[in-house]
């Protein structure tokens, strides 16, 4: 008679559910009780396992499983309790690989000899790359899946259980016709690196195709596994097949084929170009964001190290975007402990029912409320160039909730270089934002109004194009240069050129430049450590007489003049920014702004925003560079501040 469908029991706060394989017990044939058979799975091949319920802070060692999905449904029985339930294709896989444990020891409390887990006692930690798991969780199973309340609960708990595991087990899939090469050759190179053998490399094709296969393996490309592998503090391996391979290990042979490729010991030696496709970038982007979570310090913000990693990333359901983010989160921020406690701080109440649009807001008002880090309102824009992850006019969502892009696109100097600026001064811990309604649409923050958007200058480029070595684009880059220069130079109310703020014409010329680069050095968008320093230098007023030396309206990527180089960097940062100048003569760079609009600097925020009046408050209309107030002389003007009702 067939097994009943598993039924789940709800849990109890602070609870989780542990898996644990069974072994299959069958007779011998001999008669005798004693004379027991133990397999795994059982010999018609069904898999066996036993699930309860423990407190998350006192449950027995276990391992924690990392694996994708799969987007087929589930059709591979699994008798769980004695009962039955459906799981997908991966995870048998993987429970099929796995073993039970292994205990050949005399329980004391019952004085029987076992193989397989004792009856009364707690176990031992499970050790590591063996096939016994032991205690085992595994989302699918350990998470009643169609309860909401437990979901959203145990989602919150995601970080702390992975933590909180003995080992996380990486399961990429089933064996192929090239995983057990590549993960021999990765344990291969893993032990070069560690005995300092650093002789050239010479990869077979069957080799780098192997490689290949196994960095294609859907589990790259998870947005949850991003969250899982890179849990601090805890070991991790790689399971395909049956080949096991410690994290670490992976990550040194990964480092020995970079340091082959960048230095070949001898004429021939190394890598080819066309071979540089078996590095794994995701590989070391996994351990230096585990790194980040331990504590190391990065210049950028907390947002572009997670938007750097988990941008382009696969989800079956795009809030899971979203949920997995908070876990990493939490752990740039410090936020899981109590201050001066090791006390876990309660995870924040999600509902994981709700849809994409609703859970940013929810999650937006969480990093308010209890963080008040108001860098996150640095990824707010209107600016319909910029592809985004949620439409804010269909969902209605107010214009302080970010809009996250939904591609590799981002300004590669103002928002992720942010902490070179401090418009609004250094961050104030005794602002607290306060949300004017019952349903937190209206965001009250305090600032100063700098001065109103009169005029703008067209983008570099269209939406979508680029300007990488494309002779069309590189033409039509040098027009913009000279029409740029006419706009600087031409008034809108047809007198002399006015300076304006900057007191003389030299000041404004280099205002302008300061604009183009955000204040940053050439080469250093992205740099560790970020660093100020403007590296342009063309002379506007020259351009518009067409009076300026050719080479700095020229491209060419072979030429190694400065000139030439930070004109192609003027290419690839901020290109689809508009140039404004204000009514008092500023001049800024930012992403959408329209006539009318104000420069306004947020208190203790670093950079100032393009804010828009409307009927019913402000909205945001995104960040701006503006010459003359990144470095907080706004707070020194003796302008009076003003509470913004943002919208």
């Amino acid at each position: 008679m067939a097994p009943e469908p598993f039924q789940y029991t709800p849990l109890a706060p602070q609870e989780l559910r542990l898996l644990r394989l069974r072994w299959n017990k069958q007779h011998d044939g001999s008669g005798a009780d004693t004379n027991r058979i133990y397999t795994y799975p059982s010999a018609e091949g069904s898999i066996q396992c036993d699930i309860a319920a423990y407190s998350i802070s006192d449950c027995p060692p276990y391992s924690a499983l990392s694996y994708a999905w799969g987007q087929e449904d589930a059709t591979e029985p699994l008798i769980l309790n004695q009962r039955l339930i459906k799981i997908k294709r991966n995870l048998a896989s993987f429970l099929r690989q796995a073993h039970p444990d292994i205990v050949r020891t005399l329980c004391r409390a019952c004085f029987v000899l076992e193989l397989g887990p004792c009856c009364c006692g707690r176990d031992s930690p499970p050790e590591r790359l063996t096939r016994e798991v032991g205690f085992i969780w595994i989302d699918a199973l350990c998470i009643n899946q169609d309860d909401v309340v437990e979901k959203t609960a145990q989602i919150g708990q995601m970080r702390e259980i992975y933590a909180r595991a003995n080992r996380i087990i990486i399961w990429l899939g089933p064996l192929s016709s090239h995983s057990d090469m590549a993960m021999d050759l990765l344990a291969d190179l893993a032990e070069r690196r560690r005995s300092a053998d650093y002789s050239p490399l010479h990869f077979s094709t069957e080799d780098i195709v192997a490689l290949q296969c196994l960095q294609k393996r859907s589990w790259w490309r998870r947005v949850w596994v991003w969250q899982e592998a890179t849990t601090p503090g805890v070991p991790e391996e790689f399971w395909c097949g049956d080949k096991r391979l410690d994290f670490d290990d992976a990550v040194d042979a990964n480092n020995y084929i970079d340091w082959n490729l960048c230095n070949p010991k001898e004429p021939g030696g190394g890598l080819s170009l066309t071979k540089t496709i078996i590095y794994n970038s995701n590989l070391n982007r996994m351990k230096d964001l585990q790194r980040v979570r331990r504590g190391q310090p990065n210049p950028k913000t907390r947002y572009d190290l997670i938007l750097d990693h988990f941008i382009g990333l696969e989800a079956t359901d795009e809030r899971d975007k979203i949920l997995a983010f908070l876990p990493v989160y939490q752990d740039l921020t410090g936020e899981h402990h109590q201050p001066g406690t090791t006390t876990l701080r309660p995870p924040p109440v999600m509902n994981v029912d709700s849809n994409f649009a609703s859970l940013l807001h929810q999650l937006v008002i969480y990093i308010l409320e209890t963080r008040s880090d108001f860098t996150i309102l640095l990824y707010c824009t209107t600016a319909t160039t910029i592809p985004t992850m949620v439409d804010h006019c269909v969902h209605k969502l107010p214009s302080w909730v970010p809009s996250f892009p939904a591609s590799a696109y981002k300004d590669p100097r103002l928002v992720p270089g942010c902490k070179r600026y401090s418009a609004g001064g250094t961050r104030h811990d005794d602002i607290v934002p306060l949300f004017l309604d019952d349903a937190k649409t209206v965001l009250r923050l305090e600032g100063i109004q700098i001065d109103i958007v009169i005029d703008t200058h067209e983008p570099r480029f269209a939406k979508g194009e680029t300007g990488f070595y494309n002779t069309e684009l590189l033409s039509r880059f040098q027009r913009w240069l000279k029409s740029l220069a006419k706009w600087f130079i031409d008034t809108t109310t047809g007198e002399d050129f006015d300076p304006g703020v900057y007191g003389n014409i030299d000041a404004a010329n280099h205002a302008l430049n300061l604009v183009l680069t955000c204040d940053v050095k050439y080469g250093e968008g992205e740099s560790e450590p970020a660093s100020r320093g403007n590296s342009l230098a063309l002379p506007f007023f020259e351009i518009n007489k067409n009076a300026v030396h050719e080479a700095y309206l020229q491209v060419d990527e072979n030429s190694s003049s400065m000139e030439n180089k930070v004109t192609f960097e003027l290419l690839t940062s901020s290109p689809y920014s508009l140039i404004f100048r204000t009514a008092n003569g500023y001049l800024g760079n930012g992403g959408a702004p329209e006539k009318g609009d104000v420069v306004v600097v947020l208190l203790g925020l670093p950079i100032p925003l393009l804010m828009r009046r409307k009927a019913e408050g402000w909205i945001i209309v995104g960040v701006c560079f503006v010459a003359g107030i990144m470095d907080g002389e706004a707070l020194k003007m003796g302008l009076a501040t003003e509470v913004f009702e943002i919208i």
